[in-house]
């Protein structure tokens, strides 16, 4: 597939997917372009059902391979799901074994205070992480996750954790990233949890 820059807005990118005018191959050449040459952070587009969320992975997949084989593609969905209407996690694992994703990650949509593990309990997590591994798959896992969850976190097995709020001045996830937080998360992430202090107690392995 050839990338060609895309001329029109976000606006016109998503419209043009929603009303079905551009192919999913189209949409993330769009896309990609877009992020490119405007330095867009991301283009969120909504998916239908399996099919599509099956197609646009696709086209994201052959996109990241041929534009730089060093990126991993990872097929995202929501825990979250229930709150919208979206896809399960169990499909997201298929979507992303059917177009050879990298990894296959579940974070919250809805940024209210509810956390990854207040949409699903820890049993439906370690069956998410479960049927990845058993697609060949790497694990994430982020929606407000802290340090109260690292336990847990390990016990499901995930091999990638999105944080931010966690490592922010104050909790707040729209505030400044605090590096002696994120020094202490990165630290007790990587202590064996019987050997972790309380949480409040600094730590330091030399970051």
């Amino acid at each position: 597939m050839t990338l060609s820059m895309a001329q029109g807005t976000l606006a016109e990118i998503v419209e043009a997917h929603r009303i079905g005018a551009h192919s999913p191959e189209a949409t993330i050449a769009d896309c990609y372009a877009r992020i490119r040459a405007h330095s867009d952070p991301a283009v969120f587009i909504s998916l239908r059902d399996e099919s599509e969320a099956r197609a646009v992975m696709r086209a994201v997949t052959r996109t990241c391979r041929e534009a730089d084989t060093a990126l991993l593609p990872v097929a995202a969905g929501y825990a979250d799901y229930r709150r919208f209407g979206g896809l399960d996690p169990q499909t997201i694992v298929r979507v992303a074994r059917d177009s050879d994703a990298a990894l296959v990650m579940l974070d919250t949509a809805i940024k209210d205070g509810a956390s990854l593990f207040d949409a699903l309990d820890e049993a439906e997590l370690a069956a998410f992480a479960s049927a990845a591994r058993a697609a060949g798959l790497g694990v994430a896992l982020a929606g407000s996750v802290g340090l109260r969850h690292l336990a847990a976190l390990r016990r499901i097995g995930a091999d990638v954790v999105g944080i931010r709020g966690a490592v922010c001045r104050g909790g707040d996830r729209r505030g400044t990233i605090d590096a002696a937080l994120v020094r202490d998360f990165i630290a007790r992430a990587r202590m064996p949890a019987a050997d972790a202090p309380p949480t409040g107690v600094p730590v330091s392995l030399g970051l």
